[in-house]
């Protein structure tokens, strides 16, 4: 009797350990998915505040950038360099006309080209020869003043490319910028091996100040002026000079 007992004890004291442990067992699981859980929220909460940063940053760098395109007097420059040798593209906007030049130095070639309301002229300067093509109602001729990276015509527009740039900050040149990096932003220009652009953007103005490719090792400098572009320097070359084609 006495044996049998000790023995119903012993199983009475089993299924207590067993409940004991079962017990913490299902605590620690409790306490493990509340851990997830949180983890989880702030994951989601740091990715929604980041990119609502980008967001921002994006939107108050275009708004920026629009005081400039409204202005009717700019001066741009550019300096394209690549393995290939070095493009000089300058840009000129006066009083509704535009004028183009671009210079490829390898090739000893220039092009001047003058964009009016109703016709444009392209002047090109190449193996000692001179060219002038004159094209009349070119309504379609659409060329923006100054290059814009941070572009959005919606808000869906901005969001993609919020979520698909990095940004950073740095100092380029004396110029405090945001470093805008992605692989498929929608206004970025790839080359078919592209994989990493990286934009600098002036904070304080919004304007472009370096474009690079990594992959393909170019880079591309601007510079800007305002209200300095003059008459003169909207004149067209002599057209006697010039064989029309």
């Amino acid at each position: 009797m006495l044996k049998l007992l000790m023995k119903n004890d012993r199983i009475y004291l089993q299924k207590i350990n067993i409940k004991g442990v079962n017990s913490m067992e299902k605590k620690e699981f409790k306490l493990w998915k509340k851990i997830l859980i949180i983890v989880f929220l702030i994951i989601v909460l740091l990715f929604l505040v980041l990119t609502i940063r980008k967001i921002i940053i994006i939107s108050s760098l275009e708004d920026k950038l629009s005081e400039y395109q409204q202005l009717d007097n700019i001066y741009s420059k550019s300096y394209n360099n690549s393995p290939n040798g070095t493009i000089i593209f300058e840009k000129y906007y006066k009083d509704n006309v535009e004028k183009d030049i671009l210079t490829l130095s390898e090739d000893n070639k220039k092009v001047t080209q003058y964009i009016y309301d109703d016709k444009r002229k392209v002047f090109t300067e190449y193996n000692n020869q001179k060219t002038v093509e004159i094209e009349k109602n070119s309504d379609s001729i659409e060329s923006p003043i100054l290059i814009n990276y941070t572009n959005a015509d919606n808000f869906l527009n901005l969001l993609y490319n919020s979520l698909t740039t990095t940004i950073s900050t740095g100092n380029l040149n004396g110029h405090e910028c945001y470093i805008l990096s992605s692989s498929i932003n929608s206004n970025f220009k790839y080359k078919e091996n592209s994989k990493d652009i990286r934009i600098y953007v002036d904070k304080a103005t919004g304007l472009t100040v370096q474009y690079e490719d990594v992959i393909n090792n170019q880079t591309i400098t601007y510079e800007y002026s305002f209200n300095e572009v003059s008459d003169e320097d909207m004149k067209e070359p002599d057209i006697t000079q010039y064989t029309e084609i």
